[in-house]
């Protein structure tokens, strides 16, 4: 591990890795920030959920077409183009802002276009890794991209809090456009090495004949549909928990409570992704994604119990530790058992399927806590008597209380019906590996 670790494109993933790490914390400042200003804006949880659904729908709507455009891509400058367009969104969102114009319209849209980049440069990142990172590191690798996204998840709350007091949001916005522009710098300053080439490739065939051909590669193979739906099943009542969390905060504390909470909670992703990171998942990794599953669950029913800071805080800090368990144990999966010359297509179709229950989860979230759960557990309301001593009283925040709970049994009850599903703990067995032990040695990393 040691000599692999010192190889040219290994040394390539970790510059790479690290400007994407930088550019996270940035583009944090501009979520936080935006997150507050919408909830405090509007008073809605229904209007604070749309601004998750237009920034997810637009990710599940393209990733099978930017999937096989990102194998026909050079998958670096895919990546440059993506981080350049996304910072020229925000950059027009400060721009809007300080002139005092800023309307919650133009923060859908901008939400809208994040997402389109999202979409060209997860797969591209992804597949790209794959050509870079030995196969017995993968799983460290997916491990340190969890990593980096809880140190950014960890620092973004934390120093944005600190620097809106000094630059205002405006400026915090524009911080974010430089950590942006330090991604493309890294990328510009290396070269990724080209898949090989698919056996029998002629003629380039048409942009829905290459979509088709990773749709009909995941048909071919039941073991990966099955993980694919598991993670929608989880993934319908766990996303619950994002566009949630911040609405139960707020309900009974201050923005700064908030921001040390969802700071709580980034540690928990900070260390799920150490843990990835040194130890790479279990041998049978599909038995850490099933596992954490169960664990995941039972830790967003206690996050719902009471309305006290510290235990919502170690729920999220659960939750969020057993999340890169799973997701570094999927990416290992999915990279050493999909060819590198369709994994941009395949990943993107991959990732469309699993979080197309998203959307439907933030439509629903919304309405379901201002219009269901809340006059539920209002004072008087019909489940306030014998719920309310479980969940802490009633009134404001108890209703997504009672949603946290629930959401959080269904995510341990789909996870205990996987653990006895033959098919599901048996797929790594049924599909076989599409990477070798040991890939060609990429070009140079500098350019």
């Amino acid at each position: 591990p040691g000599a692999a670790a010192g190889a040219p494109g290994f040394r390539t993933f970790l510059l790479v890795w690290a400007g994407q790490l930088v550019s996270g914390v940035g583009s944090g400042f501009t979520s936080f920030a935006l997150g507050v200003w919408v909830y405090q804006a509007t008073g809605s949880v229904t209007g604070f959920a749309l601004i998750l659904v237009a920034a997810t729908l637009p990710t599940v709507l393209l990733l099978p077409f930017a999937g096989a455009l990102v194998d026909r891509w050079d998958r670096r400058r895919t990546m440059i183009v993506a981080d350049t367009v996304s910072a020229s969104a925000t950059l027009a969102l400060a721009l809007l802002l300080y002139a005092d114009r800023l309307q919650i319209g133009h923060i859908y849209v901008a939400a809208m276009v994040h997402a389109a980049c999202g979409a060209f440069q997860w797969p591209a990142y992804s597949a790209a890794t794959t050509l870079l990172v030995p196969k017995h590191l993968l799983g460290r690798a997916a491990g340190m991209v969890e990593f980096a996204y809880a140190t950014a998840g960890i620092l973004s709350p934390l120093l944005a809090g600190i620097l809106i007091g000094r630059i205002g949001i405006p400026g915090v916005m524009l911080v974010d456009c430089l950590t942006l522009i330090a991604a493309v710098g890294t990328l510009a300053a290396v070269r990724f090495p080209r898949p090989p080439a698919r056996a029998g490739a002629g003629a380039r065939p048409s942009l829905w004949t290459e979509v088709r051909l990773g749709l009909r590669y995941l048909a071919e193979r039941p073991g990966l549909r099955w993980l694919l739906a598991f993670f929608s099943s989880i993934n319908l009542f766990a996303n619950f928990n994002n566009v949630l969390i911040v609405p139960l905060v707020l309900s009974f504390a201050t923005p700064a409570v908030l921001g040390a909470t969802l700071s709580t909670g980034a540690i928990g992703i900070l260390l799920g992704g150490a843990v990835m990171s040194g130890w790479g998942g279990p041998r049978r990794r599909v038995r850490g994604i099933v596992v954490g599953g169960v664990l995941l669950g039972a830790a967003m029913m206690v996050t719902g119990l009471r309305p006290w800071g510290p235990l919502v805080a170690a729920g999220l800090f659960l939750f969020n530790f057993w999340a890169p368990v799973m997701n570094g144990c999927s990416q290992a999966v999915w990279q050493v058992k999909v060819p590198p010359e369709l994994q941009g297509r395949v990943f993107a179709i991959r990732r469309m399927i699993a979080t197309c229950t998203a959307p439907v989860c933030y439509l629903v979230a919304g309405p379901l806590a201002d219009r269901v759960a809340a006059p539920l557990m209002a004072p008087g309301g019909a489940l306030a008597g014998p719920l309310g001593p479980l969940l802490g009283g009633t009134g404001p925040g108890r209703g997504i209380g009672l949603l946290f709970v629930v959401m959080g049994g269904m995510c341990v009850l789909v996870a205990v019906t996987g653990l006895f599903s033959p098919r599901l703990m048996g797929m790594e067995d049924d599909v076989p590996d599409a990477v070798p032990d040991a890939l060609p040695e990429p070009r140079p990393a500098l350019a």
